[in-house]
């Protein structure tokens, strides 16, 4: 494989990991520890974030390596995905792993694998967060993450025309402008920071770290399969 094949199946997971075992240096869960802590979750929230903006536009250089139309779209500035960040950014490369996938005659059956990438969510979630300095420290905040991921089916999450749907589809839109307000620092001058319209939502209860971590999760799994598909089909094809 390539160094950037390597990369593409790499788990975000490990990022979540490193995460909560610096969390664990501070042996103690004292409200004093909260500033730390949060300055913590923003650094482990970028960080996955910018793994997944990375991986998919690493994704993206090995379809233009195989594929030298897509390459002459891309170099021609015909074909563009702005940062990688947003959804529908993120939908555009599932799309195109699909649609080439499909292309050079492989089977792009990702609806096979989300059961096992929902519950795979759900498990690396509950053993990375279990009995954790993080945990014990947001009990109200993971225990409506607990309660949110339960609703998770699915048919919310790489549909055939949406990549995320219902519930988490919302909750990512407020992943969305986090990962902004933490990137670009807006959170320092910024004082409108909720619209009235956006407290009254009633999805605002799912929207912290715990839901983000686990909707990166999930995006996560369903790029390496989509992946793993379209270099299986690619592979048979030469």
């Amino acid at each position: 494989m390539s160094v950037r094949t390597d990369f593409i199946t790499t788990s975000v997971y490990e990022i979540l990991q490193q995460g909560v075992a610096a969390a664990e240096c501070l042996q103690q869960d004292g409200i004093d520890t909260y500033p730390i802590l949060d300055y913590l979750l923003q650094s482990v929230f970028l960080r996955m974030t910018g793994f997944e903006e990375q991986k998919l536009r690493n994704i993206c250089w090995e379809v233009a390596t195989v594929d030298l139309d897509y390459r002459y779209k891309t170099l021609q500035g015909h074909v563009s995905y702005g940062e990688f960040s947003k959804l529908d950014d993120k939908k555009s490369v599932f799309t195109l792993l699909k649609e080439k996938t499909k292309e050079y005659g492989g089977e792009f059956n990702i609806d096979s694998k989300k059961t096992d990438i929902l519950n795979e969510v759900k498990f690396e979630m509950e053993v990375a967060m279990k009995d954790s300095l993080i945990a014990r420290s947001f009990p109200d905040e993971y225990h409506r993450y607990e309660i949110f991921v339960k609703t998770w089916r699915t048919d919310h999450f790489a549909k055939s025309n949406q990549l995320l749907a219902g519930s988490i589809e919302k909750v990512y839109d407020a992943l969305y402008k986090q990962r902004n307000r933490c990137a670009h620092n807006t959170a320092s001058y910024q004082q409108d920071m909720l619209t009235l319209t956006e407290m009254q939502d009633s999805q605002m209860m799912n929207c912290n770290y715990f839901s983000y971590f686990a909707i990166l999760l999930l995006l996560d799994k369903v790029f390496t399969e989509s992946y793993r598909m379209f270099r299986d089909s690619y592979k048979t094809r030469v």
